[in-house]
């Protein structure tokens, strides 16, 4: 992941960050990923002013995040922390799309290609339920 972004490892830095806020980040020397100090949340988020602190930094450094969307932790990218909040780590998307490229039991189930008999989903054996659901 860092090689793809090295030119633009300089873009932000986390002093130019308020000074209450830099305080609070410690950048990791392998990855690079900027990680928030405690107070974290129970699922690991550090916390800012009652958000997330990659939302509070994302919006200082980058701008407002847009409407009807999330910052999604980039794991694929190789960022593992979701106290992480380097704007470099973070992508905007839909709740959707964060969700779906996840590791949860729905995103999981969405990538299935084959029911659990080994069938393939297509559209003579794959029934659409009015909710979205497949079987």
């Amino acid at each position: 992941m860092l090689a793809a972004c090295a030119p633009l490892l300089n873009i932000y830095i986390v002093a130019d960050l308020p000074v209450r806020m830099a305080e609070r980040i410690m950048v990791d020397p392998v990855h690079g990923c900027w990680i928030g100090s405690a107070p974290l949340s129970r699922d690991g988020y550090a916390r800012w002013a009652g958000s997330g602190l990659h939302r509070a930094v994302w919006q200082e450094l980058v701008g407002p995040i847009g409407p009807g969307l999330v910052l999604d932790h980039r794991e694929d990218w190789g960022c593992t922390s979701r106290a992480c909040c380097w704007p470099l780590h973070l992508l905007e998307s839909t709740h959707r799309a964060n969700v779906l490229r996840g590791c949860s039991f729905s995103a999981v189930n969405a990538r299935k290609d084959r029911c659990d008999n080994g069938h393939a989903f297509d559209a003579g054996n794959t029934y659409w339920r009015p909710n979205g659901h497949r079987d």
